[in-house]
């Protein structure tokens, strides 16, 4: 078994305290002597150009010598974890069964986070990052959304995750990947925006179910500094 993650977004530093980065995570797991690769959120940052006012992932370049992607998860329809989904960058490392995995809810507001990034760039006159063809052939990918918390197996017997509420906004999950191989066992998680008030449309994130505890926290967002 061997487990590895790539940062492709976020903030770091100093500028990590008052900047909101855009999110992109790559897990990489080698399994039974099989190699998958999985995408956590793409989101895109507010850029202070003057001649465009959207921008990818700050290290999006990178995605280009990642292995293909094997499933895309989207944690919540905020832009910043989402708006890059339809980016050539990323649409072209997903393979052409490669399933995006959401929440209903976020699925539902999906096409709407899309359509206002095009909008935007329409309004300021300015490059478009992506058509409207593009969201139509991204959304199609979000084609099973999760009805309910769940476990998914993505490869039976070796690699699971569990979708579990996130209590960030509706619709908003953390996942957490089961990766087996023999006697050896580890639990990842992704946590998306994490909120652990109620707030009033939104329950707190509940504690995961036993077996699913993380041994690994890979990445972790918290709501209003929560």
């Amino acid at each position: 078994m061997n487990v590895r993650m790539r940062i492709l977004g976020g903030k770091t530093g100093r500028a990590a305290l008052h900047e909101i980065g855009a999110s992109m995570y790559l897990l990489i797991v080698k399994v039974y002597g099989r190699q998958y690769c999985y995408l956590i959120d793409a989101g895109m940052e507010t850029n202070d150009d003057l001649e465009v006012s959207w921008r990818g992932p700050k290290d999006l370049v990178k995605l280009a010598s990642s292995p293909m992607i094997d499933a895309a998860f989207a944690t919540h329809a905020h832009r910043d974890h989402v708006a890059a989904f339809c980016l050539k960058e990323v649409r072209s490392r997903l393979k052409p069964d490669a399933p995006l995995i959401a929440t209903r809810t976020t699925a539902a507001f999906l096409p709407y986070v899309l359509h206002d990034q095009f909008r935007i760039a329409e309004k300021k006159d300015e490059q478009k990052p992506y058509g409207l063809k593009d969201i139509y052939e991204m959304t199609k990918h979000a084609r099973t959304p999760v009805m309910k918390p769940e476990v998914i197996e993505l490869v039976p017997g070796a690699i699971s995750v569990l979708v579990w509420p996130a209590g960030h906004i509706r619709g908003a999950c953390s996942y957490f990947f089961k990766i087996r191989e023999g006697a050896k066992q580890v639990v990842i998680m992704f946590s998306g925006d994490y909120a652990l008030h109620d707030q009033l449309s939104t329950s707190a994130a509940p504690l995961p179910p036993e077996g699913w505890y993380p041994d690994v926290i890979m990445s972790f967002d918290c709501t209003n500094g929560a």
